[in-house]
């Protein structure tokens, strides 16, 4: 798909890849099979409103950058503005609030008790595991590139290892989006093994970015005017009750 084909298709002819994966209440498949989501739901509806169908492309965060970037993704819910990520994408306006925080197994937390902020982490003797990919707070950077503690910390390709792999003792503790990783814990029933920490990475909201080699700031700022009409007349928090995720 050529840059500013989109502005120029008719309606009916406007599509857009829309990346999802198994996250729930973000993205999933409900029990009649069909995905669903907080992001798909915002994110279909506002396509919707512009006169666009969304087609849902299942793929690893990892995997979905890089198809963002080269232009075989055009939109990826979720995301975090960087300037590397910049380059190669157009970001649309926030619309919900979103913290990051370390979630660590209770023997942890009673050993670590300290523990404020991400930089006490390194020389602690605490087992981090993240998401190849994944852009937690602009200071996880510095703790990968941390002489020490950087190689000692497990990266997975999907998220879903970390909380099983904290379930098992491989790691200590994941850094999860707050909303996401107490629903995982209620659905797998480890709420009484581990649980979320007093350390907020971030407060960053996220955001969909849209690929510059397939779609134009045109259709983003038409995708901020759908998403922000969608806020002011009450559909998103409407959606964020439907997946069990009330609007802080």
């Amino acid at each position: 798909m050529l840059l500013g084909a989109l502005a120029c298709l008719p309606a009916a002819a406007c599509e857009l890849s829309v990346r999802w994966s198994d996250d729930p209440p973000y993205a999933y498949r409900d029990k009649a099979g069909q995905i669903t989501g907080i992001d798909v739901d915002f994110a279909v509806e506002a396509l919707q409103r512009m006169g666009c169908k969304a087609r849902l492309v299942e793929l690893v965060w990892a995997r979905a950058l890089v198809d963002l970037r080269d232009g075989r993704l055009d939109a990826l819910p979720g995301t975090l503005r960087r300037p590397e990520r910049e380059a190669y994408a157009w970001f649309a306006q926030p619309r919900g609030s979103n913290r990051n925080v370390l979630f660590a197994r209770v023997e942890a937390i009673k050993r670590w008790p300290a523990l404020k902020h991400l930089k006490d982490l390194p020389d602690s003797g605490f087992r981090l595991g993240a998401e190849i990919g994944a852009s937690y707070a602009p200071e996880f950077k510095q703790l990968l590139e941390h002489p020490r503690f950087g190689p000692t910390v497990q990266m997975v390709s999907t998220r879903h290892s970390l909380i099983h792999m904290a379930r098992l003792g491989r790691i200590d503790g994941y850094v999860v989006d707050e909303r996401l990783g107490l629903y995982e814990l209620k659905n797998e029933n480890l709420e009484e093994q581990i649980r979320p920490t007093a350390v907020i990475a971030s407060t960053e909201s996220d955001m969909v970015a849209f690929s510059r080699k397939t779609v134009n700031k045109d259709l983003v700022e038409r995708f901020d005017a759908a998403t922000a009409a969608l806020v002011r007349e009450g559909r998103y928090t409407a959606i964020l009750k439907r997946h069990g995720a009330l609007a802080r």
